[in-house]
């Protein structure tokens, strides 16, 4: 009976040697896990940002009023028979 328990025992050791120091080890998996997370957030905020891309660019191919609009505040375009006036402080 004392040999299984000492086998049980060296068993043990070994076992839990390699759950906390082995290769593939509990800290490396709960740091894994937490990248996991991080990764999952960044995805989700990087989605958002693609809906509200996809919808500029939808506006963007379809609103005449938005390229109208692009047009004069970046460009500087005014329409014909328009007369356009700056006001220097």
């Amino acid at each position: 009976m004392n040999k299984f328990v000492l086998i049980l025992i060296i068993f043990l050791g070994v076992l839990s040697f390699k759950f906390f120091n082995g290769e593939r080890n509990f800290r490396d998996l709960r740091a894994l896990k937490y990248q996991v997370d991080y990764l999952k957030i960044e995805e989700k905020k990087l989605s958002e940002k693609n809906e509200i891309l996809r919808a500029q660019l939808k506006n963007l191919k379809t609103g005449l009023k938005v390229i109208e609009e692009k047009a004069r505040t970046e460009l500087g375009f005014i329409k014909e028979k328009e007369i356009f006036y700056q006001i220097v402080k």
